[in-house]
């Protein structure tokens, strides 16, 4: 386990951790005032399961708070990439957010494997801060918004040992341009946690035509998927882009039903 002599070997590099998720999550993390783990989730009726939650209950990481080291959505920003899986709502904290941790780890994964499974399969696992420290320095170039990772499918993330991550580390929140039938994500956000900086994030025009035709398909999917059953539990694996794509379809209809089932009460 790793100690908080990693938070200057992130600092050093600019490195800030991040969170993704949707907002029927977003909405418990206002209620509980930080980013729940899945077993706080879970325990909340009605909340959405995620495919890797038995996994994980095997493992010993539901109560843990997973942070990535790396703006997932930055690329589809750019028109290069599509949404971050995990969510059009983006918590960012400093470093010192290991701080509120019991434990912390660091574990290379592959970045669209379910982490679960990357877990087992990858010898990933860093032990002591110098060991991030040389990984960083052979493997990670300093970019604007932070750091990239030299090979594209890899993904460093930070496993924090606490069931509720405090926003006391929290900088600000980048929320996707989301707005259909009258609903913006960002004043929906900015309502929930209005003592938090809110910003949208910029995309390109091939970006912006992307989110416009996953919106459309979900209304298109959400009407006619009426009175059947939902759609099915979230799993984030090894996907090509057009899986990924199929994947984002089903989670972006969920939203969508959310928020419309939020207008009517």
């Amino acid at each position: 386990m790793l100690t908080t002599d990693l938070i200057p070997v992130l600092e050093s590099r600019g490195i800030r951790l991040y969170h993704a998720n949707y907002p029927a999550d977003v909405r418990e993390y206002a209620r509980q005032g930080g980013v729940c783990s899945r077993a706080v989730l879970s325990s909340i009726p009605g909340m959405t399961d995620f495919g890797t939650d038995d996994r994980d209950k095997r493992l010993g990481l539901l109560h843990k708070v997973t942070l990535n080291s790396m703006d997932m959505g930055f690329p589809f920003g750019q028109g290069e990439d599509l949404p971050n899986p995990y969510g059009p709502v983006l918590f960012v904290f400093s470093p010192q957010a290991i701080l509120y941790a019991d434990q912390c780890e660091v574990l290379l994964t592959s970045r669209y494997d379910q982490p679960s499974q990357a877990r087992v399969t990858m010898a990933g696992r860093m032990n002591t801060s110098h060991e991030v420290e040389n990984f960083l320095e052979k493997n990670s170039t300093r970019t604007a918004w932070g750091h990239t990772l030299r090979e594209a499918d890899m993904n460093l993330e930070v496993v924090l040992d606490c069931s509720v991550l405090p926003f006391d580390a929290l900088q600000h929140i980048i929320v996707d341009p989301i707005e259909i039938e009258g609903f913006s994500l960002f004043e929906w956000v900015r309502e929930r946690l209005p003592e938090y900086p809110v910003v949208v994030r910029s995309v390109n025009e091939t970006a912006r035509g992307l989110l416009d035709g996953l919106l459309d398909c979900a209304i298109d999917s959400d009407t006619s998927s009426q009175g059947k059953p939902s759609p099915p539990m979230r799993e984030s694996k090894s996907l090509s882009k057009q899986e990924r794509l199929r994947f984002l379809l089903e989670e972006y209809t969920t939203m969508l039903r959310d928020v419309r089932g939020q207008k009517r009460t």
